[in-house]
């Protein structure tokens, strides 16, 4: 799989070009902070929302979405569940979410949602400290 990110902000008729002909193996990282789609390895913060670039991958055919909320990644202080729900109420592809998931209670909070659409979370620096255990967080996603 090959995940765009700054250019699926920047040249959205390339981005349409990749998803008509690698389909599937094309995913969409939209990284933002307060809502906003941040660019350039989080250098740049656009005023676009990151709800509206997600909902126009998804009418390009996009499949795979990664969401970052970037004020809370690597900061183990929790995921901004109300974020990640925003996005996948506006999308129909599958969404994965990252930025802050650091504990077995984030997992809960992510599938207290109950979106069909969230099929799972990227977890960092927790694992690395030591903070919480795969086997934990699998535990927990497998409810």
């Amino acid at each position: 799989r090959v995940i765009v990110g700054t250019r699926a902000f920047t040249d959205a008729d390339c981005l349409g070009e990749m998803i008509q002909e690698y389909g599937a193996t094309v995913a969409v990282g939209i990284d933002a902070k307060d809502g906003l789609v941040q660019i350039k390895g989080w250098v740049e913060t656009t005023g676009t929302m990151a709800v509206d670039l997600a909902v126009k991958g998804d009418g390009m055919g996009m499949k795979t979405l990664i969401y970052t909320d970037t004020s809370q990644d690597g900061m183990m202080k929790g995921v901004n569940a109300e974020a990640v729900d925003r996005i996948c109420a506006s999308v129909e592809c599958d969404v994965i979410a990252a930025g802050g998931v650091s504990s077995t209670d984030d997992v809960n909070a992510l599938l207290s949602l109950g979106r069909d659409n969230l099929v799972g979370a990227i977890v960092g620096k927790a694992l690395y400290e030591g903070a919480v255990t795969l086997r934990e967080l699998m535990d927990v996603a497998k409810r």
